[in-house]
């Protein structure tokens, strides 16, 4: 209950011992939320200029995920944006656009040399600081499988790798071929560690594209592991695609 009031003599409200009074108790609640939202702006600031440096680099990616041919310029842009971003935030999807470009740059390397490995080291330690902020992120674990593979690392490194890529989100439609082709590159290791989930990903890029799946069946001499893995009736399609193709 609030507390009653006492009267004075005079019939007016007699102010109760300890009591503060009103405008005070307002201007002090007011007080409270003023620095609580100059503390959340505080907060919030680095994230909102991390995001401004990142700018210049955002049209790259959109080029990058149209799967279109990218220039060395806009990529070496992309990698000074996102680490200027890294200054003030620790985001890891900048780690993992990064980790991308590095890549990228690391493709143009012909024939290997120090300057690639020097590049898919840093790609990989970008995906390691991405994977930690965001230890369920597909994209990354398929990026980082990517590296280590072509690093030329071993199969125990990399298969299990590439299971904790198909793990975090079995059914991500883009993910599917990439994975897939990464698994059928490291044949026969991936089949014979993980049968259940290699067959789950053939039967799961069956239904996304049947060509798709025959060719890349084709192109790395797997058509009758991959054929085997399908129905009857399926079996009869992918050589019926296999024949056009």
């Amino acid at each position: 209950m609030p507390p009653s009031t006492r009267h004075d003599a005079s019939g007016g409200i007699e102010a109760q011992p300890g009591a503060r009074p009103a405008g005070k108790a307002r201007l002090a609640v007011l007080g409270v939320s003023a620095a609580l939202g100059f503390l959340l702006i505080l907060l919030a600031a680095p994230r909102f200029y991390a995001g401004a440096l990142m700018l210049p680099g955002n049209p790259v990616i959109n080029v990058i995920d149209s799967d279109e041919p990218v220039g060395t310029r806009d990529v070496e842009a992309l990698i000074a944006s996102r680490e200027r971003a890294l200054d003030w935030t620790q985001s890891g999807q900048a780690r993992l656009e990064l980790a991308a470009a590095y890549v990228l740059l690391a493709q143009d390397e012909v024939g290997g040399g120090e300057r690639y490995h020097a590049l898919m080291r840093q790609a990989r330690d970008a995906l390691r600081g991405s994977l930690a902020r965001a230890p369920a992120d597909p994209y990354a674990w398929t990026r980082l499988a990517y590296v280590r593979l072509a690093e030329e690392e071993t199969a125990d490194r990399v298969v299990p790798i590439l299971a904790m890529a198909i793990r975090a989100a079995p059914v991500e439609a883009s993910l599917i071929f990439p994975r897939l082709e990464l698994c059928l590159i490291e044949w026969p290791y991936f089949s014979n560690a993980h049968p259940d989930l290699f067959a789950q990903q053939v039967k799961l890029a069956w239904r996304q594209s049947h060509w798709q799946l025959v060719r890349l069946a084709l192109a790395t001499s797997r058509n009758d592991a991959i054929r085997a893995l399908l129905d009857p009736a399926d079996q009869a399609e992918f050589d019926r695609v296999a024949a056009d193709l």
